[in-house]
């Protein structure tokens, strides 16, 4: 398979939003203003996957602080002394192109992009049953410094040395 990942641009969002919405479903859609936050946090690490023209994911990763995810559908804060690391705010990759190792080539793309930035650890929250596909990826789940009620109740914060 032959992915381009490139940034996200502003013709994109109607497809991000369409992958949201199919691959998390309503419990988990955010509305267009918090995602494009996220880009806004973190401009060169929110990027599209591409197929023939076509968007079959999206990544949005932005600097945040440590052991503290962000609020679920809310815009970001930037909080000062405290630790920063990469935050991967979400992964999603559309039916017709799961099951292909694109998340696995796209997570390694992101790793190298936060180490060229010196950042030293990533995280994110796994959520839908995601944890053991995290922990295969590298990661490590951690105590979160605030309440994760409102990603479900099997979500975990899970951090990932680089």
């Amino acid at each position: 398979m032959n992915v381009e990942l490139r940034l996200l641009r502003d013709e994109d969002w109607q497809q991000v939003m369409l992958l949201q919405a199919e691959v998390y479903g309503a419990a988990f859609t955010e509305p267009l203003t918090v995602l494009k936050d996220k880009q806004r946090l973190g401009p060169q690490s929110c990027w599209g996957m591409w197929l023939d023209e076509r968007m079959v994911g999206y990544c949005l990763a932005h600097p945040w602080q440590a052991s503290a995810p962000p609020p679920l559908g809310q815009m970001g804060l930037r909080e000062t002394n405290v630790e920063w690391l990469m935050y991967l705010h979400d992964m999603a990759v559309g039916r017709a192109a799961q099951g292909q190792g694109l998340a696995a080539s796209v997570l390694k793309a992101l790793a190298e992009y936060a180490r060229q930035e010196g950042y030293t650890r990533m995280a994110l929250v796994a959520v839908q049953g995601a944890s053991a596909y995290w922990q295969r990826q590298g990661f490590e789940q951690m105590m979160s410094q605030k309440s994760l009620k409102e990603y479900g109740d099997d979500a975990c914060y899970m951090v990932k040395a680089l």
